[in-house]
């Protein structure tokens, strides 16, 4: 079994007035294991059996766990629809726009079938009251303005009227 030289055994004190040390041949599977101003050494298989370890192990699942639960309560908002005129067809290139105190503005445009799909939308405040607002714009029809239900996933189907300009 190969051995590596090390110094093991080092025990100090905060005035570092008592130090003793070893020097002599550890085998590969040892390693140097630290505890405050002590220093030892330990299999690796100690080394994942030591109460550190586990204190460790325990604090990586307990975050884990909260980031789950954090990220299942987060308000979300979403905003996806279709924007369709008088008639019932699809209004293409269409200006969507998302905006308010609460939001970060986006900008899109409507699909050739009509459809816009801003995914979730980006919260910048959670100031009461929470103010997002969705609006269409296309030349030749009235502006279309609503605000959005903060914390739910909004599914539109918007009707613009023809412009009596």
């Amino acid at each position: 079994m190969p051995t590596h030289p090390v110094i093991a055994g080092v025990v100090t004190t905060s005035s570092n007035r008592h130090r003793s040390s070893r020097i002599g041949l550890m085998p590969e599977n040892q390693r140097l294991a630290h505890y405050g101003d002590i220093s030892t050494t330990m299999s690796g298989k100690g080394l994942l059996e030591s109460g550190a370890t586990k204190q460790f192990r325990l604090c990586l699942l307990f975050a884990a766990i909260m980031s789950i639960l954090l990220a299942g309560c987060y308000p979300i908002t979403r905003s996806k629809g279709v924007v369709k005129d008088e008639q019932g067809q699809p209004v293409a290139h269409a200006t969507v726009k998302i905006s308010g105190t609460s939001a970060k503005p986006e900008e899109l445009q409507t699909q050739p079938d009509g459809t816009f799909d801003f995914g979730t939308v980006e919260v910048i405040s959670h100031q009461d009251p929470i103010e997002i607002k969705l609006t269409v714009e296309k030349e030749g029809f009235d502006r279309f303005s609503k605000p959005l239900i903060f914390n739910a996933s909004n599914t539109d189907e918007i009707i613009l009227h023809r412009s009596a300009r």
